[in-house]
């Protein structure tokens, strides 16, 4: 996001993304714990974010320093937790929309599965491209963009997680690392509202959506 700022503090439609996401979660009466992995940096921001956002039960929110990768900050919330929840739900905080719908229809095919991801099938035509010329295309019928929160058996996770330190394994989301254990992972529909914020336009395109009532219950 370039000068726009630490995502996690960005104004979305009056909210910050921390919240948006935050109140998304505690919206679902099986959530029973929330870490929030962050900058040590903004560790002081954070706590003061959540301090500020309503609690409709007693649910712990416990900002805690994040670590130099995305995967470092996951195994560094799963050692934070302090209630041995048997589920763990992976989410980026650049997904400020997400909807408690979401995250209860991905529970619930995790439930029946040990893992499940929501994703939404590719619109656009898909090429593979090498030194700026296209090497082929890329059937789009077979391919679909994942999106958060990612819900995992909270050994199935883990089990990832340490198989992928031994090996030294870098992955871009959680599904990839549970993928190399071989354990299925289910696939529920996504929403196209759960946009990433990635580039300033995107702030702008979630503070629209917001506005107009789209992003589901808050």
């Amino acid at each position: 996001m370039g000068s726009e700022g630490p995502k996690l503090l960005l104004d979305v439609g009056g909210r910050t993304a921390l919240e948006h996401v935050v109140r998304a979660f505690l919206a679902v009466d099986s959530v029973g714990e929330i870490v929030v992995t962050v900058p040590p940096a903004l560790l002081r921001d954070a706590e003061r974010a959540v301090a500020s956002i309503p609690k409709p039960r007693a649910v712990r929110v416990g900002p805690v320093p994040g670590g130099a990768t995305r995967q470092e900050s996951v195994a560094i919330a799963l050692r934070a937790l302090t209630v041995p929840l048997p589920w763990i739900a992976v989410h980026d905080v650049a997904r400020a929309l997400v909807s408690p719908d979401l995250i209860r229809r991905v529970a619930e095919a995790a439930r029946g599965c040990g893992a499940a991801i929501p994703a939404c099938p590719v619109k656009d035509s898909v090429k593979e491209v090498a030194e700026g010329r296209v090497v082929r295309s890329v059937p789009r019928e077979v391919l679909q963009a994942a999106q958060t929160p990612q819900i995992f058996s909270r050994d199935i996770l883990a089990r990832a997680h340490a198989r992928a330190a031994e090996e030294g394994v870098q992955a871009t989301d959680d599904a990839a690392l549970v993928e190399r254990t071989g354990a299925p992972i289910a696939v529920v529909p996504g929403e196209s509202w759960n946009l990433k914020m990635t580039e300033p336009q995107d702030r702008v395109a979630l503070a629209a959506i917001y506005g107009a009532g789209l992003a589901g219950e808050r």
